[in-house]
This record gives structure tokens, C-alpha cells and sequence, in this order.
């Protein structure tokens, strides 16, 4: 193996670990909407189907999500279960949320539903590993091995992202699969083969707010030289085709492509329609946003203590700035390239949480997890730039560095259970 290939392989397995201690400590139920989530990887594996929320058997939890990743956990599901079913009920608790167990096996009918149930949790440390890796590949590809080295680092060592992996979730899975159009389409404006529009088509099937991440295809086809931009067409065939399904299946069935009347109607205690000009978007959400994107276990109710917030923020921000001055300098065109592509692909993702709290109160950091990737090698860039003027053993400072936060978020969150 390659030297280049044991660093990727050995993050990809750190973080894959840390997401499954929190799969297997965290108390079940005790991320954002996972008792909905396992309510809809119930239906699709006993039914094989696409929730119809028009039809009262298909009135599931979070039945207005894209599927692709709920078929993936029932493929699983139905390996592991006999009946391919998770039978659970929720202890009642008090507010706030969430709910915590004495006894997590309370909460299901029998040990063989809870061993399913964790196994779900665990493939979302597959998904870990795999976007970790693909990280790696994309700094790499753009700024050499100390980017990825870096770049990879912080992803694997992200404490809400490792607490997401823990879970069932189509967070994981939209975040692999942003990662691929990432690499994607670094690649695609290099000129070089690639795969965008699987990993875009992939990622509209998981999930509505990846669809913005299809203008960051025509953008990289903008930034390729000629020759890849010859027939660039086909890369949006797939991603195209997906987008396509998922619009006219909501317009045929609610009358609605972007089913946002539906989503609405199923959670109407959080619709609250706002304008950008209103104090909520100055005060509450970049604070929650920017601190949930770090570290905010529970249902937004376990946030790690600032300082720790700021430990783990430290080294993104610093290679974010970096990065940015090193676009601007003169003799980066290369550089200034990628890091416009990977830029714009972050503010395409905030732009998209903007406007859906417009409607709801939402502001979490994980929305913006289909960019996960891009932001990381944005800041990879940056450190990569700040390493030629540093000792070489500095740059493992960094990796060394998150590790240690992630591990005091693990200890402190399995304190709190």
C-alpha cells in the first residue's frame, strides 16, 4: 500500500471508530429524529415502497424525505431481522428534549430489535470511513498530501459529525455523497475523468437540500478547460434524471414539485415564517448554526461547552482564512480555481439553510453536511499553504489536535448519559 493510501485508510478507520462509540453509548432515540427515521426504514421494509403521505398507510415519520437512503437500511434490516422490523415504543419524558433511558432496552420489544437497531446505527460509520476517504482524494487532487492529510483529519474529527454517523440518519449519507460530488467535481474542472453526476443523482435521492449542489456541476463545467467541458451535458444526465423523479413524483402526488406544502403540514409547530431582516437572523441563527455544526448532541440540547467549541472550530477557521489569501495571491490561478468551486459549494449549502429557515426554525449546523467535504478541503488548502512556512512536524499538530477534542466531545457527551 502506498504511503498516501494508509493515511486515508487509517483516518477513515479512526473516525469510522468514533462514530460507532457513539453509535453504541449514545442512549437509542437520542438523535434529531431518529425515532422517524427507524418509523420509515419500518415501512420501506415491509412494503419495498416510496411513502405516499396521500394514503393513510403511507403517513410514516419523516415520510416526506427522499428514499435512498431508508432503502439502504432496509436492504440491512431485512439481513439482520427476521420479521424486518424494529419494534419500539418511546418512554414518555418531559421537556426539553431528549429522551433518555435507564434501561435503552426498555424501549424495544425485544433484544433482537435492539441488535437491529444498533446495527442500522453502525452503517452510518460506513458512511464515515467512505467520506473521509473521498476527502483525502479531493484535497489530494488539488493541493497535494498535506491538504488531504489535513482536510481528512478534520472531517474524521469532527464531533457532529462522528455524533450524526452514531445514529440512523440521512444526514451520513447525504455527506458521502456530497463528498463524492466534491471529488467529482474537482476533478470534472482539472479536465479529468469523473463521476459527478452519480454522486449528484446520489445525493438528490438522499435528500432535498442537495439539489444545491447541482449548480456547483455547471460551475466546475465553467472552470474546466475546453476539453472538459466537451460534452459536459452527460455529467448532468443522472443528476438530472434523479431531480426529474423526485420533482414530478411531488407534483403528481401533492400537486407540489418541492413537496414543501406537505413537509409543512406535517410539522406545522415549526413553520414560522420569517424575512432575513428580522433579529432571529442576526442573534439566534448563525450562533446555533455555527455552534451545531461543531458540537450539539441530544435534539439540540446537549451543546459542548464553548471552549470546546472553540478548540474545534480553531483549526477550520484558520485554514479557511488561509485558504482565502492564498486564492488571492499573485501566481494562484490554480489555486484561486479550486478554491472558488469549493467556496461556492459551501454558500450554495448556506444560502439553501437561509431560505428554509425563512419558514422553519431550523438552525443546524448538520443541514450543512452535503458541503462537509468542500469545506474541509477548502481549510485543508489553507493548512497546506501555512505548512511551507512551518516545521514539518507541525502539520501533524493539527490531526493531533482534533483527535483530542473529539475525544474530550465523546467523554463529555457519554457523561451527560
Amino acid at each position: 500500500m502506498r504511503g498516501r493510501n494508509w493515511e486515508a485508510a487509517t483516518l477513515a478507520a479512526l473516525g469510522a471508530l468514533m462514530a460507532l462509540a457513539y453509535a453504541f453509548t449514545n442512549p437509542p432515540f437520542e438523535a434529531p429524529d431518529e425515532p422517524g427515521h427507524v418509523a420509515y426504514v419500518n415501512f420501506v421494509a415491509r412494503t419495498g415502497r416510496w411513502p405516499d403521505l396521500n394514503k393513510e398507510s403511507g403517513r410514516v415519520d419523516m415520510g416526506h424525505h427522499h428514499p435512498l437512503a431508508y432503502f439502504l437500511y432496509a436492504g440491512a434490516l431485512r439481513l439482520v431481522e427476521p420479521d424486518g422490523q424494529i419494534d419500539f415504543h418511546l418512554l414518555p419524558r418531559q421537556n426539553p428534549l431528549p429522551r433518555r433511558f435507564v434501561n435503552p432496552g426498555e424501549s424495544f420489544a425485544t433484544a433482537s430489535d435492539l441488535r437491529a437497531f444498533l446495527v442500522l446505527r453502525a452503517l452510518g460509520a460506513v458512511a464515515m470511513g467512505l467520506t473521509i476517504w473521498l476527502t483525502y482524494l479531493a484535497a489530494r487532487l488539488w493541493s497535494g498530501r498535506r491538504a488531504a492529510l489535513l482536510a481528512a483529519s478534520l472531517v474524521a474529527f469532527l464531533p457532529q459529525f462522528e455524533f450524526v454517523c452514531g445514529a440512523v440518519s440521512n444526514d451520513p449519507w447525504v455527506a458521502l455523497a456530497g463528498a463524492g460530488a466534491t471529488y467529482g467535481a474537482l476533478r470534472w474542472s482539472r479536465g479529468k475523468p469523473h463521476h459527478w453526476g452519480w454522486w449528484a443523482a446520489a445525493a438528490v435521492l438522499v435528500k432535498k437540500s442537495a439539489f444545491v449542489l447541482l449548480p456547483v456541476g455547471l460551475l466546475a463545467a465553467l472552470l474546466a478547460p475546453s476539453r472538459g467541458r466537451s460534452g459536459a451535458w452527460r455529467a448532468f444526465v443522472p443528476a438530472g434524471l434523479a431531480a426529474a423523479l423526485v420533482l414530478t413524483r411531488n407534483a403528481v402526488l401533492y400537486r407540489d414539485p418541492s413537496a414543501n406544502a406537505v413537509e409543512a403540514s406535517l410539522y406545522a409547530e415549526l413553520v414560522k415564517p420569517k424575512t432575513l431582516f428580522e433579529p432571529y437572523f442576526r442573534e439566534e441563527f448563525p450562533r446555533i448554526t455555527a455552534n451545531s455544526f461543531f458540537g450539539h448532541f441530544g435534539w439540540m440540547s446537549l451543546e459542548l461547552p464553548g471552549r470546546l467549541i472553540a478548540l474545534v472550530a480553531l483549526p477550520w477557521m484558520v485554514g479557511l482564512l488561509a485558504s482565502l489569501v492564498t486564492a488571492v495571491l499573485p501566481k494562484r490561478r490554480r489555486i484561486r480555481r479550486g478554491v472558488l468551486l469549493l467556496a461556492a459549494s459551501f454558500l450554495f449549502m448556506v444560502g439553501g439553510v437561509l431560505y428554509y429557515n425563512l419558514s422553519y426554525t431550523q438552525p443546524q449546523g448538520r443541514l450543512l453536511f452535503p458541503a462537509l467535504s468542500a469545506l474541509a478541503v477548502l481549510s485543508g488548502i489553507g493548512w497546506a499553504s501555512l505548512a511551507r512556512f512551518l516545521p514539518k512536524s507541525l502539520v501533524w499538530l493539527v490531526p493531533l489536535a482534533s483527535a483530542a477534542t473529539a475525544l474530550a466531545a465523546l467523554f463529555f457527551n457519554l457523561r451527560a448519559s
